[in-house]
């Protein structure tokens, strides 16, 4: 008989790596995973990979099928270059080139591939429930919580972990279960703040991005460092063990940034789809009560640290370690829920708004930059070699978050905080 049961809202990479960890280090805990489609389709276009994200697909035991689909077919980790290519002769800011340390390059990956390694690595015995899209979820009897779905079935569990995405239902709950009671004694301005965090918004970048399959290129092109290495702010890298190429081209508005959030979708630039970022305003908890939120539902962010999905993996690597811990009874698991957003919120915060420091840069958006127009930039001149200098400086200060920490260390930080506060009770 299990110690207790978890919902899982969302089958999407963070959901399964959660599900995929429980697995290995909560054996005893039940879970389910309910998905809001109609089937498990494996969907989308590229995703890169770093090494704190790989050090939990190796811990995982999923490092060994994801290196035969990772890269460019020559390459499991590739380089990457950030090069100011608007000018006539461009110029390159950071570049990590093969011979730099695994630390510093990058995995590659058609997303579709990735989960479907993940899938394989689900005991078939784990029930994914497809065409269960959340209504809400509600107090329930015995100390469970109930779930009710949009076509009108119910189901309980003793912990409900949301991963549904940016425009999360678990989060629109939880957010309206904490501004009810503020409401209710008179505090309307922080029940407005609480309800203020459940719609997405957007970040003020918008991605134009496609896949191209290599066949589809002339040799000239196929040669092309694109191919073979990833670059910014036109982000390209290869994919499917270099069978394809991921582009993406990114467009920044910040005077839309922090409004209602977009919609993506359409087709643009001659087969390209429009990716809106939508993010979430940082959030005061990540749990309450037996509910918890991970990845987008948590902490969505911009793409320009190639870290969001790492950051869910993240979540649910440590999520899974504390409620596997024998001394994690029903009756403590608000003591673990309470440990994971102690740890994990402040880092993946943290990188949320570095992402959004990098995306600015990139863009040449940032206050260093307010006087350089679009056309001054392009003569190539405008930006002085100490500017350039310090721009990829600069950048490369974005990304020091990764080599000041260790994933492994923070689990250990995390597990001996769990003890002091076991002891305590």
């Amino acid at each position: 008989m299990p110690k207790f049961t978890v919902a899982i809202i969302g089958a999407g990479l963070s959901g399964l790596t959660f599900a995929i960890a429980l697995q290995k280090y909560a054996p005893d805990v039940d879970f389910t995973i309910y998905e809001g489609t109609s089937q498990r389709a494996e969907i989308g276009a590229g995703i890169g990979m770093q090494q704190r994200p790989w050090t939990i697909m190796r811990a995982l035991g999923l490092d060994g099928d994801l290196s035969h689909i990772s890269g460019n077919g020559k390459h499991q980790q590739l380089p990457f270059t950030f090069r100011k290519a608007d000018q006539p002769e461009g110029v390159e800011l950071v570049n990590v080139d093969m011979a730099a340390r695994q630390t510093e390059k990058t995995f590659t990956f058609h997303r579709a591939d990735l989960q479907r390694v993940f899938l394989n690595h689900l005991d078939p015995q784990r029930t994914i429930r497809v065409a269960k899209r959340l209504a809400f979820y509600e107090a329930g009897t015995a100390d469970l919580l109930q779930l009710r779905f949009q076509d009108g079935s119910t189901a309980t569990c003793d912990i409900l972990v949301g991963s549904d995405g940016v425009r999360s239902t678990v989060r629109s709950s939880m957010y309206s279960e904490l501004a009810d009671p503020a409401l209710s004694t008179g505090n309307g301005e922080e029940a407005t703040e609480l309800r203020s965090h459940i719609p997405a918004m957007f970040s003020g970048f918008v991605v134009y991005r496609n896949v191209i399959r290599k066949e589809m290129l002339d040799a000239e092109t196929v040669a092309h460092p694109a191919l073979n290495r990833t670059a910014f702010h036109l982000v390209t890298y290869p994919i499917s063990q270099g069978r394809a190429l991921n582009v993406g081209a990114m467009v920044h508005r910040p005077d839309n940034a922090g409004n209602d959030a977009e919609n993506s979708g359409g087709r643009h630039l001659k087969g390209a789809s429009k990716w809106t970022i939508n993010t979430v305003k940082p959030l005061p908890p990540y749990v309450h009560s037996n509910v918890a939120l991970m990845g987008d539902a948590a902490h969505a962010m911009t793409p320009h640290q190639a870290a969001g999905v790492g950051q869910g993996f993240e979540d649910g690597f440590l999520l899974a370690q504390l409620l596997g811990r024998a001394d994690v009874t029903r009756e403590k698991i608000a003591v673990a829920l309470q440990v994971y957003d102690e740890i994990r919120r402040p880092l993946s915060q943290k990188v949320a708004v570095l992402s959004l420091r990098l995306g600015a840069l990139s863009c040449l958006d940032s206050p260093e930059f307010a006087h350089l127009t679009v056309e001054e930039s392009a003569t190539g001149t405008a930006l002085s070699s100490e500017q350039l200098d310090w721009l990829g400086e600069e950048v490369e200060r974005s990304r020091d978050w990764r080599k000041s920490s260790s994933i492994l260390g923070e689990n250990e930080r995390a597990l001996r905080r769990m003890d002091e506060v076991m002891a305590s009770c």
